[in-house]
């Protein structure tokens, strides 16, 4: 994470884009922006939502105590969803001044009051951030005379580092919530945005898990905040959510475009394994992580982390001939014994799925002829399958576990090693990754 220096805001005009992190943030500056674009009514729709406004901000204005304030919100809300007001509602639109108004007479009539505060380890990165921040239509969704709403930016809770993938970062969770809080209104969030990111290519990421269709519009502005609509966490009552002010790095772009909605490991692993030339896509724009993988891939990516030997092509199995992209790797790693046929059949089984525990073994003899540490430490006994592990395979996936290559599938709270499963392209990325990162040294 970035060390800001006290001079943290630059004034200027600035463009950057806002994408969801549980979406393909993996290809900033393509040019489809359009499923996270925030959906617009009709003008006629508009119209009656802008008159309606109008009218409550008018009926706020003239209630004479707080319960009557509080009942002319909830007739006005009532008429419009939080998900409808979304809609109508996108950075810099003029209906925002009415929202603004619509707060501030509530505020009066109900006694309510908003807190604002900065996490003190962010303090450093934000100064002054709390006198800063703006968050128009916050108070709105306090239900209760005399209560209070709270905006904190805390230390992010997600649990990947994002500096490990973009040149300038800093992270933050922003929530907002408090007594009597309801998600009936949208939030409009002004706030300071630190100089130690680059304003020529700055991003604005928000982790919203699942909820991969939250509406996200924003703007930089000249004084150096940038304004955005909180986006709204699903089936709780207040918004909160990971918020990632960044530079991307181009280099570590992907081309895959089905990575879309997959876990950071995945990403992490399949950018790892396709920036250093060891595993490709199934197309020019296609991964297929959840693919199962086979054989011959497996010999082909051994093969490439091997360092590509020289070998000589021999006709040693009858569904392996020359030409095919698994030839030499699979004639390499026979001749090396870590990858045998089908006993005395002849065959390979290049199209034939891999398993966790093969991979597992063939890794752990690769390592061996390295001479790598092989070094099995792990204690398996928290994994409910471990009895079903038969002879070396016990040794290859202690191996495993303890070089971090394989850490389990759960189902509940029980995990399982689950060697004899087929082995995804995305677990094999993973394994790869790990083996060259802490085996190979």
């Amino acid at each position: 994470m970035a060390n800001l220096t006290d001079d943290m805001l630059a004034d200027g005009e600035y463009t950057f884009t806002v994408r969801a992190l549980s979406g393909d943030f993996t290809k900033f500056g393509n040019s489809d922006e359009s499923s996270f674009s925030t959906p617009h009514a009709s003008t006629n729709q508009k119209g009656q939502f802008k008159s309606d406004l109008s009218a409550a901000v008018s009926e706020m204005k003239a209630a004479g105590d707080a319960q009557t304030a509080c009942t002319v919100l909830e007739e006005f809300t009532q008429k419009y969803s939080c998900s409808d007001i979304d809609g109508y509602l996108s950075v810099d639109n003029d209906l925002w001044n009415d929202v603004a108004a619509l707060e501030t007479s509530y505020c009066e009539k109900a006694g309510i009051s908003i807190v604002k505060t900065v996490d003190s380890e962010l303090k450093d990165l934000w100064p002054d951030a709390a006198d800063r921040i703006i968050a128009t239509g916050a108070c709105l969704n306090v239900t209760a005379p005399q209560q209070t709403a709270q905006l904190t930016v805390g230390k992010p809770t997600m649990t990947q580092n994002m500096s490990s993938i973009y040149k300038n970062c800093v992270q933050c969770h922003i929530s907002c919530g408090g007594d009597s809080y309801t998600d009936r209104f949208p939030i409009q969030l002004t706030i300071p945005v630190p100089k130690g990111v680059a304003t020529d290519d700055i991003h604005v990421l928000y982790d919203i898990s699942s909820d991969s269709n939250a509406n996200i519009d924003a703007k930089y502005n000249e004084n150096g905040t940038t304004t955005f609509v909180l986006p709204l966490k699903k089936y709780v009552s207040y918004y909160y959510g990971d918020y990632v002010f960044a530079n991307e790095d181009k280099t570590q772009m992907l081309p895959f475009l089905d990575l879309f909605n997959t876990k950071y490991w995945v990403w992490e692993a399949v950018r790892y394994v396709y920036h250093n030339g060891l595993m490709s896509g199934t197309t020019a724009t296609t991964f297929k992580p959840n693919d199962p993988l086979t054989r011959g891939m497996f010999a082909a990516i051994l093969y490439r982390v091997a360092g590509k030997p020289a070998v000589t092509y021999t006709s040693k199995f009858s569904d392996v001939p020359a030409g095919k992209y698994y030839s030499l790797p699979i004639t390499w790693a026979s001749n090396t014994g870590l990858i045998s046929g089908y006993g005395d059949t002849g065959r390979f089984g290049p199209a034939n799925n891999i398993t966790r525990g093969q991979i597992a073994k063939i890794l752990y003899l690769y390592a061996k002829s390295k001479g790598y540490d092989l070094t099995a430490t792990a204690d398996l006994s928290g994994f409910a399958d471990k009895d079903l592990l038969k002879g070396n395979f016990v040794t290859y996936m202690q191996w495993a576990v303890t070089k971090g290559l394989i850490s389990g599938t759960t189902s509940g709270s029980v995990k399982y090693l689950k060697p004899g499963d087929r082995a995804t392209r995305a677990q094999c990325a993973k394994m790869i990754k790990q083996f060259c990162e802490n085996c190979a040294k």
